[in-house]
C-alpha cells in the first residue's frame, strides 16, 4: 500500500461527491459509478449511457484497496485504505455528527435525540440516575411494534427500540455516545422475576438489520406469568412492566 495526497482524493470521487469504495460499477464507456448512484440512476451522469446492466470496475477496487490516506476528522490517528474509508468515518467516534435510526429518514446532525423528538415524536422518559420504572401496553402482544423511544439518565441516554416477531419480544438498547452501556433490565410479577444485562451498542453502529445482543422473552411466558391489566386503557390492555437500571461499566 501507499501514502496518497488529499488533493489527489479528490479526484477518486464519484460525480454525486462520495468517495469511491468497493464495489465500483462503470457505464460501457467507461466512466465509473458509485454504489449508491447505481442503485438510484437509469443513465450514467457523464455521458447519458442508459445503465442497462452493471459491470464492475474491478482495477479501481483494487487500487482503493491499496491506497492509504488518513480519517477526515482531526482528533482521529487511523490509517485507513481509501476502500474502508467511508465505513471507518460513518462510525468514527471523532465524526460529531450522528445518523438518524428510523429507517427512511436520511437526517445527519449533532443533536439525534432533538431530532428524535421533534420530527419523529418519539417519546423522551426522565430515569433517576439509578433508573425507573417503564411500561409495554399492547391488547396483541405477538408480531407488535412500540417503536422508538429515549430514556434519559441525566448525563446518559439511552435510545431503544422495542418490538415483537412472533412468540418473542425484543429490546434493543443503544448508547448515544461512543462507548458500550451495561443496562439491567429486569421484569417481575408477585411470584416470578426475569432480570437481563445487556451490553449497549453505540448508535453510531446502528443499522438495519437491528444489531446487538436485545432483551428477549417469550410472550407466552410473559402472557401468563408477566402481563397485567393496563390502569387507565380501554379493556383487553396489557402491561409489561420492566424496571431498567444503568450501570457502571
Amino acid at each position: 500500500s501507499f501514502q496518497i495526497s488529499s488533493e489527489v482524493v479528490g479526484y477518486l470521487k464519484c460525480k454525486c461527491g462520495e468517495l469511491y469504495s468497493p464495489p465500483v460499477y462503470q457505464c460501457k464507456s467507461g466512466h465509473s459509478i458509485c454504489n449508491s448512484c447505481i442503485q438510484s440512476r437509469t443513465e450514467c451522469s457523464e455521458c447519458n449511457i442508459p445503465l442497462k446492466a452493471r459491470y464492475r470496475n474491478i482495477s479501481l477496487e483494487r487500487m482503493l484497496e491499496s491506497i492509504q490516506t488518513n480519517c477526515r476528522f482531526e482528533d482521529c490517528k487511523m490509517q485507513l485504505t481509501l476502500a474502508s474509508k467511508n465505513i471507518h468515518e460513518a462510525q468514527c467516534q471523532h465524526n460529531p455528527l450522528v445518523s438518524c435510526v428510523l429507517e427512511g429518514c436520511h437526517w445527519k446532525g449533532k443533536d439525534l435525540v432533538n431530532h428524535l423528538k421533534e420530527t419523529h415524536n418519539t417519546k423522551e422518559f426522565l430515569m433517576d440516575r439509578t433508573g425507573g420504572l417503564r411500561g409495554w401496553n399492547s391488547k396483541t402482544w405477538k408480531n407488535a411494534d412500540w417503536g422508538f423511544s429515549i430514556w434519559n439518565f441525566g448525563d446518559e441516554s439511552i435510545i431503544n427500540k422495542s418490538l415483537s416477531t412472533g412468540d418473542v419480544f425484543y429490546l434493543y438498547c443503544y448508547h448515544l455516545g461512543n462507548d458500550k452501556k451495561k443496562v439491567r433490565l429486569t421484569c417481575s410479577s408477585e411470584d416470578h422475576e426475569i432480570s437481563f444485562e445487556v451490553v449497549t451498542e453505540s448508535v453510531r453502529q446502528f443499522k438495519y438489520p437491528f444489531k446487538g445482543l436485545p432483551f428477549s422473552l417469550s410472550v407466552s411466558h410473559a402472557e401468563k406469568f408477566l402481563l397485567l391489566p393496563a390502569e387507565g386503557l380501554e379493556e383487553g390492555y396489557k402491561r409489561l412492566s420492566i424496571f431498567v437500571e444503568l450501570l457502571d461499566n
